[in-house]
């Protein structure tokens, strides 16, 4: 399921942002709803007033209960890691800059000015250049190199191109940095953190053969090809069971009706 098709969806926990937020650098409008889903909710704001960005984006986590099970503590776990992985990255070129907290259960970071990976190819009918795959190999080396392994590249939203064609990664809400989880128990799982980190590889070889076949070379051709033992067992008795399960009970209990006119949904397609 893309991010843009969760909008299709009724909410299933938490709120809405408001339609204006009061950030340290300026007052902002909010200008569409990128993504709402069971944890948290994502807007793009543009400014009004004051000398801050542009466009800002916002995510605030949900922490309120789902029916009898209190998930407050699950919002502010998820919060807290992805703060913490964007303040890692800092200055990272192809990863938005954190900005600042925002409320009790947010923060806002930089906006990109572009299209995902998907829209840009199936929407858009562009192509990248030569390097653009190349360079977002760089990015993902280099978010490995800090000890973070991204988790979610199996999904082109989560990559963007930029106005300038230049690539950019997003959203670490499910990654993975051991080296900072607490009680000095973070080197336990440094085996499982390079197990993931070589899943991003694949994942991010399937996005390059799929997207820029042409240009891809052999290695990097064979190597989205050959999921391994453990990406493949995810795929096959974890991810595909769960998508099935998932898909069947948001369409049949909670798909929002549309009219033939509606275009909101191709307008929500857009990257933040």
């Amino acid at each position: 399921m893309s991010d843009a098709d969760w909008l299709k969806y009724k909410r299933l926990r938490g709120k809405d942002l408001p339609p204006t937020v009061q950030l340290s650098f300026g007052e902002y409008q909010q200008e569409k709803t990128f993504k709402n889903d069971f944890y948290a909710v994502t807007c793009v704001y543009r400014r009004s007033t004051g000398a801050g960005p542009e466009r800002v984006v916002l995510k605030e986590y949900h922490t309120d209960p789902w029916g009898v099970l209190p998930l407050g503590w699950l919002g502010r776990m998820l919060l807290r890691r992805e703060a913490e992985y964007f303040r890692t990255l800092a200055e990272v070129a192809g990863v938005p800059n954190y900005l600042e907290p925002f409320g009790a259960n947010g923060f806002a970071r930089e906006h990109v000015d572009g299209k995902n990976l998907r829209e840009h190819f199936e929407f858009a009918g562009r192509r990248v250049s030569p390097d653009f795959f190349p360079r977002l190999q760089k990015i993902v080396e280099t978010v490995h190199a800090k000890g973070i392994a991204h988790n979610d590249l199996a999904k082109p939203e989560n990559v963007l191109v930029s106005e300038s064609g230049e690539p950019a990664l997003i959203d670490f809400q499910i990654a993975m940095m051991p080296k900072t989880w607490k009680f000095g128990v973070g080197w336990l799982f440094l085996p499982i953190l390079g197990v993931m980190q070589r899943m991003d590889v694949y994942h991010f070889c399937k996005q390059y053969r799929r997207y820029a076949p042409g240009e891809i070379p052999d290695d990097i051709r064979k190597r989205g090809t050959r999921s391994g033992g453990v990406a493949g067992f995810h795929y096959h008795f974890i991810r595909r069971p769960y998508r099935a399960v998932r898909h069947f009970f948001l369409k049949r209990f909670f798909l929002v009706e549309k009219s033939p006119t509606d275009t909101s949904g191709d307008q929500m397609r857009k990257a933040a």
